[in-house]
């Protein structure tokens, strides 16, 4: 099945959840011990909320969510290297979108696999030459 044709509304309990679980890294106890990695997480917070207020019909579902996923790939990716905890706060919370809509899409695993794997290929590459 084609992504693009799933029409299904998906739900954002993962990806707040993983929001949520993510701020550990940033914070104890409700202070935030990692001001990059709070920041991070802020803009991915309100990314989130405004995607959440867009209609649900053409955003909410397996294709709209998978750009919410690259517009957070993005926030990823202007997070320098050696901000590691920003990074790994970032990281766990792309990772648990994709993991989110896989859940609720399983077709979208299946055709998302080869892109992902290039698209890995590409980022080791491209951190490896930055080295």
């Amino acid at each position: 099945m084609d992504v693009g044709a799933d029409k299904s509304v998906l739900s954002f309990k993962g990806i707040d959840k993983a929001i949520s679980d993510a701020k550990d890294i940033a914070s104890y106890k409700g202070q935030n011990i990692n001001p990059k990695a709070g920041q991070a997480l802020q803009e991915i917070r309100s990314t989130v909320d405004e995607w959440k207020n867009l209609p649900s019909k053409e955003f909410h579902t397996p294709e709209g969510m998978d750009a919410l996923k690259q517009s957070v790939g993005d926030i990823l990716e202007s997070i320098p290297f050696e901000q590691k905890a920003a990074r790994a706060a970032v990281g766990d919370v792309y990772a648990k979108i994709k993991k989110t809509i896989s859940k609720q899409a399983p077709s979208y695993e299946k055709v998302m696999r080869e892109y992902t794997l290039a698209s890995e290929n590409i980022r080791e590459i491209e951190r490896a030459l930055s080295l």
